[in-house]
């Protein structure tokens, strides 16, 4: 399916934070875990229990593909980068659900480039995503226990996803 522009294809994060956020917020639902769900500049993200999720971009692939009939130019069409997903309980109130949390959150990472589908992700292809390292933090002034689970992620955009006028 192509996309509409070339605006939405190329914005990487809204695409990939949000499929990561309609997994993410199915999983805990089917396991009646309560966990808000928040992607990069949300306004809704001081709810806790909540999980954080930011892509930051790394560099594009050696992968390329040919766009525009009229002047043809070489693009790049795959890229690497983090995605970062952040665990944040807060000490007084929802402490214990954070150990549950970061396993769900491992549990659906672990497998997320095989289920997601072209619903939840239309335009892009996961290549690949590891487990790149998990960090620790907390947010004193506000009481709360932070995990950072970071994931080397590489995706392409796919061939059926270029709109016809770029």
């Amino acid at each position: 399916m192509p996309a509409p522009d070339i605006q939405t294809l190329y914005d990487f994060e809204t695409q990939i934070e949000g499929a990561f956020e309609t997994l993410l917020a199915a999983q805990f639902l089917a396991k009646s875990i309560t966990c808000s769900t928040s992607v990069s500049r949300d306004p809704s993200i001081d709810a806790t229990p909540r999980v954080e999720i930011i892509l930051s971009l790394a560099a594009s692939l050696n992968q390329r593909t040919t766009i525009g009939q009229a002047t043809p130019k070489q693009v790049p069409n795959a890229f690497a980068g983090n995605l970062a997903l952040s665990v944040v309980t807060t000490r007084g109130t929802n402490r214990s659900s954070h150990g549950p949390i970061r396993g769900v959150v491992r549990y659906v990472m672990s497998g997320a480039n095989g289920i997601l589908s072209d619903v939840v992700l239309p335009y892009l292809q996961i290549l690949d995503l590891v487990p790149a390292a998990s960090a620790p933090e907390t947010y004193a002034d506000k009481d709360q226990d932070i995990t950072v689970l970071n994931y080397a992620i590489a995706f392409a955009i796919k061939d059926s996803a270029w709109p016809s006028t770029p």
